[in-house]
């Protein structure tokens, strides 16, 4: 069986399927199931931000699906969006 990684970016999921589909956000669980048929998960990181002032529910719901969080905590809890190069590049060395 093959074995594949699946490397995440939480904000941007969250952003375009909110896009997309107005109102609705990505299953993780059934992300992965889907991605059984493709052969053997080894390695799942999840890549966002936290805002200061938001419970981290999200990030322990990730961590019961067996991914590695990589989460950066932005103190202005007006940015919903928040664009850091550091994490792109930490996603790419994680992915090579």
């Amino acid at each position: 069986m093959k074995k594949i990684g699946v490397f995440v970016d939480i904000t941007d999921i969250y952003r375009n399927v909110g896009k997309k589909f107005a109102g609705k956000k990505l299953d993780y669980r059934k992300y992965l199931a889907f991605l059984d048929d493709m052969g053997q998960v080894n390695v799942q990181i999840a890549y966002g931000i936290l805002l200061s002032n938001v419970p981290q529910d999200f990030q322990y719901y990730l961590k019961q699906l067996s991914f590695i969080t990589r989460f950066k905590i932005v103190p202005d809890a007006k940015k919903k969006y928040f664009y850091d190069n550091r994490m792109d590049a930490a996603m790419a060395i994680d992915v090579v």
